[in-house]
């Protein structure tokens, strides 16, 4: 590991990733997540049961790539009178009132690790969307933008509760739960993701290209997220970010899953209302 100043904690070097265990390791070794809560502290010691997936290819064309078979252990954490050295989780720290580790301010328990997201399996993708709608809204109401009205914004917001009905379900259904488990490095997506959505707030409501980042940046949540579910249109390795073996989308294939989906109704908001250059997939 190495101490990151602009972070302001330590991370991993080049080519590992975060654990909930703690550690930095490989992606093929991280794809784990918390199965349950923390038992009591008992002892000074305190348990909680890890699952581990190791995926298992079926030879698929396209998603579901992968089933898997799973493991299950537990791992120990020092607690009441013992203080731990580290807590296990890379954004926790021990609370001497509780006698645990807790998750720091700001960020929430989650199977994934401790989270800058709210609770909420979808909570990285509902926020992505009310960003990007909010900003909509107000470009609209503002009146800068003439190629904006009230039909366009109403349009868009029918696709964005279609949306949250579908890609967000499957987000907190038992495929994206596999989806996220299988990931290799969902912590740091999770840290990265969020970090770009923070710089995205901070720019100008009438900035038209923190809208054009936080499209790309629903699309990188979805394939997170969602990419083993089956009709995600993403391919087998969701840390590419080029999406290399997932759906080509045409004019042809443009509704027939997430992915071209998202890049068929954002395509259209660019070359229709922004009329600026086209979004780069």
């Amino acid at each position: 590991m190495t101490w990151k100043q602009n972070l302001g904690y330590c991370d991993c070097n080049p080519g590992l990733f975060k654990s909930i265990k703690g550690e930095c390791i490989a992606a093929e070794e991280n794809r784990l997540q918390w199965k349950g809560d923390f038992g009591d502290c008992t002892n000074n010691i305190r348990k909680r049961a890890i699952r581990e997936v190791t995926p298992t290819d079926t030879g698929a064309t396209e998603a579901p790539w992968f089933g898997r078979t799973v493991n299950s252990w537990r791992v120990t954490e020092k607690c009441g009178n013992d203080q731990p050295d580290f807590c296990l989780d890379w954004f926790a720290e021990f609370n001497v009132d509780s006698g645990v580790c807790e998750c720091i301010e700001g960020y929430e328990d989650s199977i994934d690790g401790c989270t800058p997201w709210a609770n909420g399996d979808d909570a990285a993708g509902q926020a992505i969307m009310d960003e990007i709608l909010r900003r909509l809204r107000f470009i609209e109401n503002d009146g800068s933008l003439n190629s904006i009205n009230q039909k366009r914004l109403a349009a868009f917001e029918r696709f964005f509760s279609i949306m949250e009905q579908k890609a967000l379900q499957k987000a907190r259904s038992g495929c994206g739960n596999r989806s996220r488990n299988m990931h290799g490095s969902i912590l740091d997506e999770n840290i990265s993701m969020y970090q770009a959505f923070q710089t995205c707030l901070a720019k100008g409501d009438g900035n038209h290209n923190a809208i054009r980042e936080l499209v790309y940046l629903y699309n990188q949540w979805q394939q997170a997220y969602i990419w083993n579910c089956q009709n995600s249109g993403y391919g087998k390795d969701p840390q590419d970010t080029t999406d290399a073996t997932g759906t080509v989308c045409t004019s042809v294939n443009k509704k027939k899953s997430f992915k071209c989906r998202i890049q068929y109704h954002f395509d259209i908001l660019y070359s229709r209302v922004f009329k600026e250059r086209p979004l780069e997939w």
